[in-house]
């Protein structure tokens, strides 16, 4: 099937939002995931939110992916990157493509990598959940959750930063707070929808070990990459395997439950 692509933006409680949307060609009445980055990521996260959105668009369902504050394309400053600000934006980017494209309401999934499995999580365990499904790459869900203790953290004066992976990044106070705020919800969280999760043997910010604690909580079908670490070759393209694999099993998952 052919897709379509189309940029847009508009804005959220003062934040301008842009993204892109790929939809399946000439075919109305679609089901939509929305796909949500990781730390300091984007709307693309190298090719890996590319592939998975036009391969989805290939098999007749739309996406939706942008970037948070301070993120990719964002004019916004990263000290407004928290949580509570990309929740809010995840869910106002969902309205606004449920009111600019033919989106069928009641098939939505909703995507996860990294930071953005954590937001995925949180969304789904409140009461409002629109989902019906959830795919998670590697999820940063752990329960014991410190912002401050990622590697690459430290204060200039009083201003508190990270460098990631090669990037310095000023970061809000309110980010900070968020790590013990949501550790509370993430410990009881229980399986609302049916969701899987993709999870590296080689990944040292969200090992195999706390991926398999989400999964048992979520009741999650987990899926192993041998070797693979948290970039999952989505910014090398050293092993398609693990993308293709991520793809393929993306695809698989949302046409079943979509």
């Amino acid at each position: 099937m052919e897709f379509e692509v189309r940029s847009f933006k508009f804005e959220n409680e003062g934040r301008e939002i842009n993204g892109i949307v790929t939809l399946p060609k000439g075919k109305e009445n679609n089901p939509l995931v929305v796909m949500n980055h990781g730390f300091a990521g984007s709307k693309h996260e190298g090719i890996g939110f590319v592939s998975i959105s036009e391969a989805l668009a290939k098999n007749g369902i739309a996406t939706v992916r942008f970037d948070f504050s301070g993120c990719g394309e964002s004019s916004v400053p990263f000290t407004e990157f928290n949580l509570k600000n990309n929740i809010s934006d995840s869910n106002a980017v969902l309205s606004y493509i449920m009111e600019t494209e033919s989106i069928d309401k009641d098939n939505l999934g909703i995507l996860g990598y990294s930071m953005g499995g954590r937001i995925a999580v949180l969304v789904t365990n409140e009461d409002t959940n629109p989902y019906k499904a959830m795919a998670l790459i590697a999820p940063g869900t752990q329960d014991n959750m410190d912002f401050s203790a990622i590697p690459g953290f430290e204060y200039e004066g009083d201003t508190p930063v990270i460098e990631f992976y090669g990037n310095k990044f000023q970061l809000g106070e309110q980010f900070l707070l968020e790590g013990p705020e949501t550790n509370a919800i993430l410990k009881n969280v229980t399986k609302k929808i049916d969701s899987i999760i993709f999870s590296g043997t080689e990944d040292i910010l969200v090992t195999p070990e706390a991926c398999e604690v989400i999964a048992s909580k979520l009741g999650s079908k987990l899926f192993t990459l041998e070797g693979a670490d948290h970039g999952y070759s989505f910014f090398e393209n050293q092993n398609m395997a693990y993308v293709n694999k991520i793809v393929n099993e993306t695809v698989a998952f949302f046409t079943e439950k979509l």
